[in-house]
């Protein structure tokens, strides 16, 4: 019974773990949504009572038939879906979380300090190729189609190349800062991924798909010990139930045959008692 309770422990930790990784998987979706740094340590701390449970699990696992090898490999398993992680969240903090920071913010800087030039007055050719490499990397941004990024870059090159007696070395200088952010920012988007499957992204996320699969492979090993000690419990159960029935009986039988021979003698002592009465008489 003691084992069964044990491995029923061990159960009960990993239906914890398995609920610490959901959370997990939760938090790293929230980021990379809403790109806000509260999911990373949610996360971090998800991880933490993962990695807690599984030191608890360990010793626990050691006492029985099972490889100890499986929880090693949970264990790096983890730790690389963690890794992982960080630096998809690095990556995304370079590039920025908000408008107002990172990649985004030099470029988006950069932009507002060549539309305060002249030379990107209103109604200017340089204008409109500006506004096109602009809307360019937006759609890249919403699309992260490498085709935009492509055609923001070629318009801030023609930009860059082109010549003109208004246009001051200011003027280049800042159009060699923008594309540079611009170039650095599609970089990292796809270093990022461009999908859900690509880079970094796809790389973590097929990571937490391996830690759930060694997850569930702990958990089918561990049933059939379960079931095999609970088959042993009712065995034993029935044995004792059987074998407290057999000494209730055999009680029984031996209460009887001594209340037998108590009344016996009973109504011989009455009936020596009776003839003695009537000799008296």
């Amino acid at each position: 019974t003691q084992r069964l309770i044990e491995l029923n422990q061990q159960r009960n930790l990993l239906l914890r773990m398995g609920q610490d990784l959901l959370q997990m998987r939760r938090h790293e979706k929230d980021f990379l949504m809403r790109h806000q740094h509260e999911y990373f340590q949610l996360f971090i701390e998800r991880s933490e009572s993962f990695s807690t449970r599984l030191n608890l699990l360990t010793p626990l696992i050691s006492d029985y038939d099972m490889p100890t090898s499986q929880l090693g490999n949970l264990a790096e398993g983890v730790h690389k879906y963690q890794q992982l992680f960080q630096q998809v969240v690095t990556l995304q903090t370079e590039i920025g979380l908000t408008p107002a920071s990172g990649l985004l913010e030099r470029m988006i800087e950069t932009e507002g300090a060549l539309l305060s030039q002249s030379y990107f007055d209103v109604g200017s050719s340089a204008l409109i190729q500006l506004d096109g490499a602009r809307l360019a990397i937006r759609d890249f941004q919403l699309t992260h189609n490498n085709y935009y990024a492509t055609l923001a870059v070629q318009n801030i090159e023609r930009l860059a190349q082109a010549r003109s007696t208004v246009k001051s070395e200011q003027v280049d200088e800042l159009l060699n800062v923008y594309k540079e952010a611009v170039g650095a920012l599609a970089i990292a988007h796809q270093t990022l991924g461009l999908t859900h499957n690509e880079g970094l992204v796809g790389r973590f996320r097929r990571q937490a798909h391996s830690v759930e699969q060694q997850l569930m492979l702990i958990d089918q090993a561990l049933q059939p010990i379960i079931e095999n000690q609970e088959q042993k419990v009712k065995i034993y159960s029935i044995s004792i139930a059987v074998l407290t029935s057999v000494l209730l009986i055999l009680i029984l039988v031996k209460s009887f045959a001594t209340f037998h021979r108590a009344f016996s003698n009973f109504v011989m002592f009455f009936y020596r008692c009776k003839r003695q009465y009537q000799r008296m008489d």
